[in-house]
């Protein structure tokens, strides 16, 4: 079993939060989780900007690039699943990790060099989606395997927190990187901090599990991880708003650049300030989440996902640059109030066998699901403008919501 050190005097909603931190395997563990995630947004933050440059600030293009990051998790997250419950999540993290190191300086050595192209960087895009395809159920598992069931909600809410502050500090940095190095060295800078995570990655040791035993072939596995779900309520329910949300709301993310730049009249700063602002109400969200004592509900989910859909409603129709950063604010607030729910609730009721499975069906829904609405908001935008294609898609995520919150007993 993981050993645990007590903290003296956390107690009440603060001690609630941070019990996770008392064991040292989730604390190196959310360490390389944070420097992963700061990578991330930095390299994320100027591949949208350089495909906007090369591209004109196309809103097509970025959609396809969207497309490109996030669809592999569609086609690939439940193989994932399968792989996170055969074989040590250990393993395949730093496996991934290497990956996306030598995919970073490919990249950086591209753009230095001139030689980047939007087809290269879209195809750049699709391998590296692949390695998160494989990444994602075993990071999300793998939290389980560090800590005792009763921390379970804490490690969830702050290795969500830490993903969130990094949406806002990473953007913050990504402003000076780009405007003073360019999109090679946010490259470069992503390769380090992979090469840091996998160092201090190496030496946790987790939680022993022991996978099923079973001569079962992939497909047959994957549709035990689906019955796992549905017999498990509201674990599919959960699953489905999540898939929801991404297709109509977390898919306007593709538009924010074009947003940001011929809507608001805002330069880069004003699109990594959008995507900051997003991230700080994020980091909130999670942390306030994971404060509470309560048990993750259906209902409660449902509820922060339709007050989701009426802040980027609002989002959507500001035409005042301020008031679009506290639009975002509250818009990221909910979001992540909402996914932290879900996804403490399913991990909570799934057994430890199926988790890696039933964690894959989770991250197709929330990232592999992505891709089908940036590409349908990107060339929708192209005819109607960016503007009137978000506030459509917060429409529907408001009106299943509520439906949802109605319907739901708890």
């Amino acid at each position: 079993m993981t050993t645990a050190s007590t903290t003296p005097g956390t107690s009440g909603r603060q001690g609630a939060l941070l019990r996770a931190f008392r064991h040292r395997e989730f604390k190196l563990l959310w360490i390389g989780f944070f420097a992963s995630q700061m990578g991330f947004w930095i390299s994320h933050i100027s591949m949208q900007s350089l495909l906007a440059d090369l591209t004109g600030d196309d809103p097509a293009w970025i959609g396809w690039l969207f497309f490109a990051v996030y669809i592999p998790s569609l086609l690939l997250s439940p193989i994932a699943g399968v792989v996170a419950d055969r074989v040590d999540r250990k393993r395949i993290l730093v496996t991934c990790y290497l990956a996306v190191l030598v995919l970073s300086v490919n990249n950086a050595v591209l753009t230095a060099t001139d030689m980047m192209t939007p087809g290269r960087l879209l195809a750049f895009g699709a391998v590296f989606g692949a390695v998160l395809a494989f990444m994602g159920p075993a990071a999300q598992a793998v939290v389980a395997n560090s800590v005792p069931p009763e921390d379970l909600a804490s490690a969830i809410s702050l290795q969500a927190g830490a993903g969130n502050l990094t949406r806002v500090v990473g953007p913050m940095l990504a402003a000076p990187v780009l405007a003073g190095g360019g999109a090679d060295i946010a490259f470069a800078v992503y390769a380090l901090a992979m090469l840091i995570v996998t160092a201090v990655l190496i030496p946790v040791r987790l939680t022993p599990y022991t996978p099923e035993a079973d001569s079962t072939g992939v497909l047959s596995r994957m549709a035990d991880g689906f019955h796992h779900a549905r017999e498990r309520q509201p674990a599919l329910a959960a699953i489905v708003l999540l898939g929801m949300l991404s297709i109509f709301g977390v898919a306007h993310t593709a538009l924010v650049p074009t947003l940001a730049r011929t809507v608001l009249g805002q330069g880069k700063a004003g699109f990594t300030g959008i995507v900051a602002a997003t991230g700080f109400g994020a980091m909130v969200g999670a942390l306030v989440v994971g404060s509470r004592n309560r048990a993750p509900a259906m209902r409660k989910a449902a509820l922060n996902c339709t007050a989701y859909g009426v802040a980027l409603s609002a989002f959507a129709v500001s035409r005042i640059f301020w008031l679009t950063l506290i639009c975002a604010v509250v818009v990221g607030y909910f979001y992540f109030a909402t996914t932290t729910i879900l996804s403490t609730l399913v991990q909570q009721i799934v057994d430890e066998d199926k988790r890696g499975r039933v964690s894959s069906l989770f991250m197709l829904a929330w990232g592999g699901l992505v891709p089908l609405g940036t590409v349908v908001m990107g060339i929708t935008a192209r005819h109607v403008g960016a503007p009137e294609t978000i506030l459509t898609g917060a429409l529907v995520v408001t009106a299943y919501a509520g439906w949802v919150a109605i319907r739901s007993r708890s």
